[in-house]
């Protein structure tokens, strides 16, 4: 993944009855609930596919989120938005990645665009807050995750792997911003992307 491994020689996932959190992601274990290690599907939606999704984003939040952290809480899309993307592609790369585009685009206009339509409207990067709790929004991941894979498509696959490299590799145990993200892809496929750094600047779409 993007060149990285994991670099202990145990990983452990904790299942706990009444968890009060889906789940939480540290460097060696797991916390979350027995549909974790269940090895019957519970219902269709949470099948094996479910798992291995619920199982995926937290070993991916703990390598794009926490070896490369955010400077501060304004910067929150860069670990959760960038995270939520790569879970999209590891679910398209296991599963089928046109059922999951599907499902996706059918969540993002559901509920997402709705957010962006009404009047708490955000940008995916805000500038201000008043309780912290207000910023896990689906602009922030959901639409941060849409925000990356554009980024993805427009400078295609190998270009994209080459800035997430670079971005490992200048920043690994750093706190960083979305724009030192952006700066790396820029600076790596030769791009300029002075414009599309807007999609984090204002809220709905960039006009």
């Amino acid at each position: 993944m993007y060149g990285l491994e994991y670099d202990l020689d145990l990983y452990n996932i904790v299942a706990v009855d009444d968890f009060n959190m889906g789940a939480m992601e540290k460097r060696a274990s797991m916390c979350s609930t027995p549909l974790a290690c269940s090895p019957i599907p519970i219902s269709p939606r949470n099948g094996f596919s479910a798992r291995r999704g619920g199982r995926g984003p937290r070993i991916l939040s703990q390598l794009l989120g926490n070896r490369v952290t955010c400077r501060d809480w304004f910067q929150l899309s860069l670990k959760e938005g960038f995270t939520v993307f790569r879970d999209s592609e590891f679910s398209a790369d296991m599963n089928s990645r046109g059922v999951k585009r599907v499902e996706d685009a059918l969540f993002l206009r559901t509920h997402q665009f709705a957010e962006d339509a009404g009047p708490l409207a955000h940008p995916v990067r805000p500038d201000a807050f008043v309780d912290i709790s207000n910023f896990y929004t689906l602009t922030v991941y959901e639409k941060g995750a849409e925000v990356v894979r554009m980024l993805h498509t427009l400078l295609g696959a190998k270009a994209f792997h080459a800035g997430t490299t670079l971005y490992f590799e200048r920043f690994d145990g750093q706190a960083v911003t979305c724009d030192d993200f952006v700066d790396c892809l820029a600076e790596a496929s030769g791009r300029d992307l002075t414009q599309f750094r807007r999609w984090y600047e204002q809220r709905a779409r960039p006009r």
